[in-house]
């Protein structure tokens, strides 16, 4: 028994020595700006589920006499707070806040949602100035117009690409609409308290995952590539858009990007980040419990793909993110910004 005992501790060190080492390794993958292989970027995005061991090993870590084991554990738990501790300290706002406070929503709807009544039941709920949505289809936008319009009788709705629609209501006036010229976003120019307030909303193309099939039980579920070419043919020029805005400006939608992607920093070196700089946890919004694997219910959201970015001005005061989105496999996003003047 004693032999058994020894056998599996030290099988154990073992597998906890190679874990730390592979934790290790991939944080400084992660951590230098090269030009990712599509696992290492996969990997990155779902990094802080690579820590769900630790559960197992920290109260190991508390009954085993080995300090190896302990020193492991400690250096795997160093590592996951260096990359989750933004979860727990939000980052503030470094600009003092404006006098005119103004909410906003952003909401997925899913094209395939037709629980009309719970949309505008939830849209009525938060009682947003400014709403984006975004997997508007025409029959759900006509029930929101005819439900809502006297609440924000200032809207657009339209499908640049022909495929998937895109919404905007307001309680303010609309004075100016730039072409979409069939980019994957909206943008237009309201009149707040007098004040021009750029406000754009942005639904990107989502990545392609490539799967290959199983042999013989013939099921897809093995990963082969992570494209995210198309996705960065509509970041870049939106980039150029908010780079020309010279107004206060607003952002929000479905970007299909991760927090954790490199690429989530050529927009927060721009702009403020909502939830990074007035909430805590994670803020996945994506994928509810409407989204299911093989008919098997996700039972959390997994990843923060819905933003809420403000700048030239525009400081984020709060921002809660809802994942009782009436029928949505998305979270829905209420952030509450301040307004400085800035005209141009």
């Amino acid at each position: 028994m004693r032999l058994l005992l020894i056998t599996v501790h030290r099988l154990l060190l073992i597998i906890t020595l190679l874990y730390g080492l592979s934790i290790g390794l991939l944080a400084l993958l992660w951590h230098n700006e090269i030009r990712y292989r599509w696992w290492l970027e996969l990997s990155n995005i779902f990094a802080p589920y690579l820590f769900l061991p630790l559960l197992l090993l920290i109260p190991l870590a508390i009954l085993l006499p080995s300090r190896l084991f302990r020193s492991t554990v400690v250096g795997i738990v160093i590592v996951f707070l260096v990359i989750c501790g933004p979860w727990f300290v939000p980052s503030g706002a470094d600009t003092p806040p404006g006098d005119r406070q103004l909410r906003v929503l952003t909401f997925n709807v899913l094209y395939t949602n037709q629980q009309t009544d719970a949309i505008i039941e939830t849209v009525r709920m938060h009682d947003a100035d400014v709403i984006g949505f975004q997997e508007l289809t025409s029959p759900v936008a006509s029930v929101i117009e005819q439900e809502l319009g006297h609440v924000y009788p200032y809207r657009l709705f339209e499908s640049p690409s022909g495929t998937w629609d895109i919404g905007m209501m307001s309680r303010y006036p609309i004075i100016a609409v730039e072409p979409a010229r069939g980019q994957r976003w909206q943008q237009v120019r309201l009149d707040v308290e007098g004040q021009p307030v750029t406000f754009i909303n942005v639904h990107l193309a989502q990545p392609h995952l490539e799967l290959r099939a199983l042999p013989i039980i013939h099921k897809s579920v093995i990963i082969r590539n992570y494209n995210t070419e198309y996705r960065m043919q509509g970041i870049l020029p939106l980039l150029d858009v908010v780079d020309a805005v010279q107004e206060p400006l607003i952002m929000l939608g479905d970007f299909n990007m991760s927090d954790r992607e490199q690429v989530y920093s050529m927009f927060a070196h721009r702009l403020h980040d909502a939830h990074a700089r007035t909430a805590w946890g994670s803020g996945a919004t994506f994928p509810t419990r409407e989204k299911r694997i093989r008919r098997v219910p996700i039972p959390f959201p997994l990843v923060r793909i819905d933003y809420v970015w403000s700048g030239n001005g525009v400081v984020p005061i709060s921002s809660t993110t809802r994942c009782d989105s009436a029928g949505s496999d998305h979270c829905l996003i209420v952030a509450d910004l301040s307004l400085s003047d800035r005209s141009p």
